[in-house]
């Protein structure tokens, strides 16, 4: 410690012992060693550094040539590994959108095709009113062309015959039957 500055004398007092510690293991020494000596020891070691000109700030530690090629090559398997997580979350994330694209394609079918249902249901039902009001226009016409006939009947028959009383008897029972088969039609 004599031949070091009165400034570095200060430096080497002052710093704690986990101080010494630390620049003496950046200094080379193996840990074990130096987890073993004591504050006074360490102190010494730390002076002796000193006094042959070492400068703990640039310092670099003698690198293994084997360590430092372990060393890159874990970074460099943690980089893959990053690189092979980030394309399975995008894969997934690709799968999910596509997977919500055809859902959505199957409820848009879904809704056409429900509509054409729709559709279809509403023109049958268009169809089957438009056939049932022709068949009782065609129902009154039959009926009216009956009377008429009636009618002819009548004027050339003999007053003695009831045919009026019977053509509207008929023609009670015509319209009963009518309206029967409309309200069979109309429950359906």
């Amino acid at each position: 410690m004599e031949s070091l500055t009165p400034a570095q004398k200060t430096t080497v007092t002052k710093s704690s012992t986990e101080r010494l510690r630390l620049l003496l293991l950046k200094s080379g020494y193996a840990e074990k060693v130096v987890l073993g000596w004591s504050r006074e020891q360490l102190m010494i070691k730390y002076a002796e550094l000193l006094a042959q000109g070492w400068d703990p700030t640039v310092v670099t530690r003698p690198v293994d040539p084997e360590l430092e090629k372990m060393r890159l090559a874990h970074e460099v398997e943690l980089k893959r590994m990053e690189m092979e997580e980030r394309e399975k979350k995008r894969e997934l994330q690709e799968k999910e959108l596509e997977a919500q694209k055809e859902r959505k394609e199957l409820r848009e079918k879904e809704l056409e095709a429900r509509e054409k249902e729709l559709e279809a249901e509403k023109q049958r039902k268009e169809m089957e009113l438009e056939l049932e009001k022709q068949r009782g226009e065609l129902r009154q016409k039959e009926l009216d062309a009956e009377r008429d006939k009636w009618c002819r009947l009548i004027v050339w028959q003999p007053k003695g015959w009831n045919l009026r009383e019977k053509l509207k008897s008929e023609d009670k029972l015509k319209e009963q039957e009518i309206d029967v088969i409309k309200r069979h039609r109309i429950m359906r």
